[in-house]
Formats: C-alpha cells, sequence, structure tokens
C-alpha cells in the first residue's frame, strides 16, 4: 500500500489513492476486521507524517470520512473493554473522534442516541479523559445556569462516574463541586447522576454530601407548604439519594438508610421499600442497625386473636426481611427461622425461608455437593440476584419461572460468569437484557454443579462478565421506563398530519415501516412490540420518538 502511493505519478494521484486507502480501511472496520483497520489506518498516518500527502487533503479525509463508519460496531466495540486499546487507535486518526472533538459534539449533540455513543466512545480514552470532562463540568457550571442547561453536565458527571479515577488522585475538587449541584432545584436526571457519582466516592466528604442532600429534600417533603407537583420529583431524588449511601455500606451511611427506611411517614414516599436497598451489604458490624431492623419485623408481625392470625402492615414486612438478606447472624438467623415456620402461608413467610436458604449457602458456594436455591423474583429482583451469583462465583443453571410455574428462561453459568441465556427467541446477551427491562413476576430456581455445564466450553472465550451485562440491562430498563413515560402501556395512538422520515437503512426502513403502519391503525404499544423480533425498547422508543415529533398523538 505504500508503495502504491508512492509511485502515484503527481500529487492528485497520490492523493486520491490515499483516500481510497482510508476507505477501505472504514471498510474492513465495518466488516469487522479492526485489525485490520488499524494497521491500515497507522500507514495512513505514517504517509501524513512523511509527507506524501498534502495537508490539506488529509485533513479534510480525517474530517469527513468517520461518517461512514458503521455506529453500530462502533458501539459494539466500545461496549467491550478489551478492544479498547485497538479501537482507541481507530478514533485517534478521525478529527471529530479524538478526546476534545468527542467532547465538543457531546455538547452540541441533540440527538439522545448519538450522545449515547458519543459517551461510549469517550470512555475507550479511559483516564486520559476524566481530567478534561472535569475541567468542562467546572467551567460549564460557573458560566450557565444548569437548572436549563443540565444535560451537558449531565453527561459530564456521567463520564466521572463510569471511568475509574486514576490510583492516588486527589478528587477533592470534584465532591466539592459535585456537592454544590446537588441541590433540589436542579432537575431530577441531573440529581441522579450526582448521587451514584458520589456513592461511588470513597470520601467521608462524598457522604456528608449525600446525608445533608436527604436531610433537605427530606425537610421539604414534611413542609406543608410544597407544592404538589413537586412532590413526586423530590421523592425520586430522596430515593437515588438513600440507594446511593445503601450502595457505600458505611456504618454511617447504614444508619442513615436504617434511620430514613422505619421513619413511614407517607409524606416521605415508600420509605420501608428503600431498606430493601440494603440487602447486598453485611450490616451485621453495626449491631444497632441489625437491632432496630429486627425489633421493626417482630412489631409489624401479625397478632392472633382465637387463632386468627391479625395482619398489621405486612408489606413492610418483606423489604424489612430483604434489607437482612446479607446479613447471616444467629440473632437474624433464629428469627426468620420463626417467621417462617409460623407464617409460612404468608409472602412474608416464605420471604424469610428464601433468605434462610440463601444463608444455608453459603449455598451459591459450597462445592462439595450440589445446591438448590429457589426465590421469589418479586423479592429479590433479577439484577440483585445475578450480582449476588457473580460475586459467589456460583455455577449451574438458574431457570426463571412464570407465576403458574412454567419455564420462560434459562441462564447457564460457570464460576460466575455466563456461559449461555435463553428467553424465547432471545439468547445470550439480549435474552438478559430483556429479562430486566420487562420484569417477569414469579420465582427462580438455581440448580447448582461442581462441573461445567453438559457440552459448553469452559475456556475464556465462552464465557461473559455478568456485571457489565446487568448494568446495560439495568440501564435498558430505565431508558424503557422513559419511554413508556411518553408512551405508556394501553394507549391509543392517532396518526397525526405527518408521517414520520423512515430513513435508508434497509433493516431499519423495514422495522419503522411495519411498526408505522401498526401504530398509524390504532395498535396499542404492547401489540407493535409483541408483532416484531425487535427489542422491545427500540420499538418503544421509536413510538415515544414519534409521539415528541408530533406524527403521533395519544387518544384522550
Amino acid at each position: 500500500m505504500r508503495q502504491i502511493i508512492r509511485l502515484a505519478q503527481d500529487g492528485q494521484e497520490s492523493g486520491q489513492r490515499f483516500h481510497q486507502l482510508v476507505l477501505a480501511a472504514v471498510e474492513q472496520f465495518n466488516e469487522g476486521s479492526l485489525a485490520r483497520a488499524v494497521t491500515m489506518l497507522e500507514l495512513a498516518d505514517s504517509l501524513i507524517a512523511d509527507g506524501r500527502v498534502e495537508i490539506a487533503l488529509a485533513k479534510s479525509v480525517r474530517s469527513t470520512a468517520h461518517q461512514i463508519l458503521d455506529a453500530a460496531k462502533l458501539k459494539a466495540l466500545a461496549d467491550s473493554p478489551e478492544k479498547h486499546q485497538l479501537l482507541r487507535r481507530v478514533l485517534e486518526f478521525f478529527n471529530e473522534f479524538q478526546a476534545e472533538g468527542l467532547l465538543e459534539s457531546l455538547r452540541r449533540e441533540t440527538q439522545r442516541d448519538r450522545r449515547r455513543l458519543i459517551l461510549s466512545l469517550l470512555e475507550v480514552y479511559g483516564s486520559a479523559i476524566r481530567a478534561a470532562a472535569f475541567n468542562r463540568l467546572e467551567s460549564f457550571v460557573s458560566s450557565h445556569n444548569v437548572s436549563r442547561y443540565w444535560y451537558y453536565p449531565r453527561n459530564l458527571i456521567y463520564l466521572l462516574h463510569r471511568i475509574p479515577r486514576p490510583e492516588g488522585a486527589s478528587f477533592e475538587e470534584e465532591i466539592d463541586l459535585l456537592d454544590a449541584l446537588l441541590r433540589p432545584a436542579i432537575p431530577g436526571p441531573l440529581v441522579r447522576e450526582v448521587t451514584i457519582a458520589l456513592g461511588q466516592a470513597g470520601h467521608e466528604k462524598a457522604e456528608k454530601a449525600l446525608l445533608r442532600f436527604v436531610a433537605e429534600v427530606e425537610d421539604l417533603l414534611c413542609r406543608p407548604e410544597t407544592e404538589t407537583g413537586l412532590r413526586e420529583g423530590l421523592k425520586t431524588m430522596l430515593d437515588r439519594a438513600i440507594l446511593a449511601l445503601a450502595k457505600r455500606g458505611t456504618p454511617g451511611a447504614i444508619r442513615a438508610v436504617v434511620e430514613h427506611g422505619l421513619k413511614g411517614r407517607e409524606e416521605l414516599g415508600h420509605t420501608h421499600a428503600r431498606l430493601s436497598y440494603l440487602s447486598n451489604q453485611n450490616i451485621s458490624e453495626d449491631a444497632n442497625s441489625v437491632g432496630r431492623l429486627l425489633k421493626a419485623i417482630r412489631d409489624e408481625l401479625p397478632y392472633k386473636v382465637l387463632g386468627v392470625a391479625i395482619p398489621k402492615n405486612t408489606p413492610n414486612l418483606a423489604h424489612l426481611i430483604k434489607a437482612l438478606s446479607s446479613t447471616p447472624t444467629p440473632e437474624v438467623r433464629a428469627l426468620l427461622a420463626d417467621v417462617a415456620a409460623k407464617y409460612s402461608g404468608h409472602p412474608f413467610g416464605k420471604a424469610a425461608g428464601t433468605v434462610l436458604r440463601g444463608y444455608s449457602g453459603d449455598s451459591m458456594q459450597t462445592e462439595d455437593r450440589a445446591e438448590r436455591l429457589i426465590g421469589d423474583l418479586e423479592l429479590f429482583g433479577l439484577p440483585d440476584l445475578l450480582q449476588q451469583l457473580a460475586r459467589a462465583q456460583a455455577t449451574g443453571t438458574l431457570t426463571i419461572k412464570d407465576p403458574k410455574g412454567e419455564a420462560v428462561a434459562a441462564l447457564t453459568l460457570q464460576d460466575g460468569k455466563m456461559i449461555a441465556c435463553h428467553a424465547g427467541i432471545l439468547n445470550d446477551e439480549e435474552a438478559v437484557y430483556y429479562l430486566i427491562q420487562k420484569p417477569l413476576p414469579g420465582t427462580f430456581v438455581l440448580i447448582g454443579r461442581r462441573e461445567p455445564a453438559p457440552g459448553g466450553n469452559t475456556g475464556t472465550a465462552a464465557q461473559l462478565d455478568l456485571m457489565p451485562i446487568v448494568l446495560e440491562g439495568v440501564h435498558r430498563y430505565n431508558e424503557y421506563q422513559r419511554a413508556c413515560a411518553i408512551v405508556p402501556d394501553g394507549a391509543v395512538l392517532v396518526q397525526g398530519d405527518t408521517e414520520p422520515e423512515i430513513g435508508t437503512d434497509p433493516d431499519e426502513t423495514m422495522l419503522s415501516g411495519a411498526i408505522w403502519k401498526m401504530a398509524a391503525g390504532g395498535a396499542t404499544p404492547e401489540k407493535c412490540e409483541a408483532a416484531s423480533p425487535a427489542d422491545s425498547l427500540r420499538i418503544r422508543q421509536l413510538l415515544a420518538r414519534w409521539v415528541e415529533e408530533s406524527h403521533l398523538s395519544l387518544q384522550t
């Protein structure tokens, strides 16, 4: 390739061949040959450095050729950390995909899907991008009304908590800036990113910021003059802050979560439900918090009159029991065993039994015998369950059953990693995304075993880390809920005055055309999703976009 360009008759021919070289590299990338693309682009770089290509032409090619890179391939590679080193070399060739170019694109990009791709590509640059993201955040906050222009700082904060902080780096300035942003007056999505970032920061100042914010929001919710329209947003903010404290797992954070959860004040939302955020924390070192939770369980248990159990507030019991599901102290075991025995016919009694079986588990870690773990998905939640199985390095088959007891999905594990997953016509990661995105009521059964999955390849190529898959599934769940807020289940759709532009991509055209025909004909969102093999999130977002663009409206 170098010789072909060197032997060109003149500068124009050399430029044409250079352009063809870059296009060929892009074609190799789009076909999945990342290493070949990198080799060709490195050659293109060296030709520029050697003066073989006119500077103006090289600049033009590097500023435009990125437009034909396959966005789906870019996203897939960005989501694979082991590919980051090679992918970064591709990105650095194109001006738009260099770090500063991406940050600038992030600031001005208006399409949400495109912003998500930009964020994924920025993560490829790793810690090198953190300082730039923080500097831009600091500058933006000091010169803009964050309550109005919140999209950009939200995305910058997302990068701060997604990209690991360099070891030994001081981050007190970062915490101070996040603390200054954490106010009830800022939009909820921005609060979410700030609380996640502070929750991940292993620093006392971050915890103090979260505690201050919780107290501030609780005070606002308890004031009768607080406007009704603001209350739901404040409750969501409070929920995010409590979740961040629970994930910190420090004694002070745990005490704050327990204190809040046991308040039970209606104006604060369902505080007992937030206690379940402690389900992944062993809080046995905080005897006071454990004691308070045990007392709360005893106080909520039904009492008997003439041998008949009179319930008090049994829904709270499930949350209290879940809060202790990772705290197998003798006192907790004894009380839950009593509850499971006396109230086996009640949901909270079954929940206590499930937690006890989890304790005996050592069930997920014992190697000398096959184990069977059964539980209620509504109690544990699939994301929490999968995280526990990953941490426990479980080996076996997890079966998901519907309320009728019919198996609807199966996930095979080896040493806490996923070998395979099947749910309907979906397989592997897409199947897990679907199960998290659209939670199923029902139960799970884990049949553990010592030996590898039958017929399965136990090499690293066949095993997938569960944690990134779970995180992506939770992200898709959140995106699906946002789309459902615009186009809820059961909505009757009415065609507007204009039809949407379907696009030129054949697959996209086929899907969009079919969904548009159904939606314009009055089909509900659920029918549109059921009629297509495509991801339900993709369909719901399509409908939401058409509603936002007035191509469709909701019948009132």
